[in-house]
């Protein structure tokens, strides 16, 4: 889960670099302003860069808890998703979202900012803490 100024900041650095070809290019023109990022911090920095959402903060829904690395996996291929998978109106509407609706996990609630979609055509968010 990340803060929302730093979440913020990376957030905007990506976008200030919109014109970059290539995400490693974008890494490359601005590593002394952003130092390492993790997996979670690169995912909301490829947003502001991709700039396909625009940074807001809202309350999110997902069946089951928040993964502690920051971000859902694709268990079909394993590949990371670009963000936390979550469940919207659309998305309960479609045949996964009745399917995961009739299981036992939990509803969590979390605010956070929506960074891509899914394998399963769902949001895909980076956790934002209160």
């Amino acid at each position: 889960m990340l803060n929302r100024d730093y979440a913020k900041r990376l957030y905007d650095i990506g976008a200030k670099h919109r014109d970059a070809e290539t995400f490693e290019e974008l890494m490359d023109r601005t590593i002394d302003e952003t130092g390492y990022l993790d997996t979670e911090d690169s995912i909301i920095f490829r947003a502001g860069w991709k700039g396909q959402f625009a940074f807001e903060i809202k309350e999110w829904e997902r069946y089951g808890t928040l993964p502690e690395c920051g971000f859902s996996r694709n268990y079909a291929d394993g590949s990371i998703e670009a963000g936390i998978s979550v469940a919207d109106t659309e998305w309960k509407k479609s045949l996964r979202g009745k399917i995961s609706k009739c299981t036992s996990r939990k509803i969590t609630r979390f605010l956070g900012v929506q960074t891509g979609w899914g394998s399963d055509d769902e949001p895909t968010v980076i956790a934002i803490e209160e």
